[in-house]
């Protein structure tokens, strides 16, 4: 049987207002042994680790979109401001 990683899953346009950059250095410090980080943005974002994988050409309400919350063991969303959160309103 093949062990699947952990598989966390970010989405938001505003990295910086969203925590985005909170979430990357906690996983970084404590979780990227055990678990995958998907990060869905179009922020000028750079990581190089290889559990991280940033999908910046990915449109609400997709294909590829749906498949990453399928796939998500996790949904995170750490925002400092979120007057109305439309990426919790996921079909």
């Amino acid at each position: 049987m093949t062990h699947q990683p952990f598989t966390i899953l970010f989405i938001g346009g505003d990295f910086e207002r969203k925590g985005g950059h909170d979430l990357l250095a906690v996983f970084l410090q404590g979780f990227a042994n055990d678990a995958e980080l998907h990060l869905v943005t179009t922020a000028p974002i750079h990581c190089n680790h290889p559990k991280v994988h940033i999908h910046r050409q990915i449109e609400a309400y997709t294909p590829e979109w749906l498949q990453l919350y399928h796939q998500a063991d996790v949904f995170v969303m750490p925002t400092y401001s979120e007057p109305f959160g439309w990426v919790l309103l996921k079909q």
